[in-house]
């Protein structure tokens, strides 16, 4: 018995199954379409298609939120309540990591330092202050 291409497309194009997979489904219930559909469901071969794009989303999700996290913050490490060091996340892991052995142990040894490590959000950072200048001080010593 002959199967037609209309009903493998048919089958095909409501299960997501490959034209082999539809081609030998019809014909193991005599080219009956509600069989073949009955036949692949209850041999789980019927591709959700819903699923598939929401796994996708999923990840997708997740990768924009990571990046998202890695460029807009920034790491700050304070000392006494003063900036002393600020780098973005990202170039801050990749130090990290390309230097393992070495950044490790400064962690370590800034620990009883007392400086703190913060992620803040590239929006909330304020600039550095400008250093006072020592040379005012000596003028205003020279002219009394």
């Amino acid at each position: 018995m002959s199967t037609s291409l209309e009903k493998i497309d048919l089958i095909k194009n409501r299960t997501h199954v490959s034209y082999a997979v539809a081609k030998d489904a019809l014909e193991r219930n005599n080219n009956d379409l509600v069989e073949t559909l009955i036949y692949l469901e209850n041999n789980n071969l019927i591709i959700n298609i819903e699923q598939i794009g929401y796994n996708q989303k999923k990840q997708t999700s997740f990768m924009k939120k990571l990046k998202k996290f890695l460029l807009s913050y920034t790491i700050v490490t304070n000392r006494k309540k003063q900036r002393i060091f600020q780098m973005q996340t990202i170039l801050t892991l990749i130090i990290i990591v390309s230097l393992l052995p070495v950044s490790i142990p400064f962690l370590i040894i800034t620990l009883p330092m007392k400086q703190t490590w913060d992620f803040v959000s590239l929006d909330s950072i304020e600039p550095l202050a400008e250093p006072e200048d020592d040379n005012n001080d000596s003028k205003d010593i020279d002219n009394q």
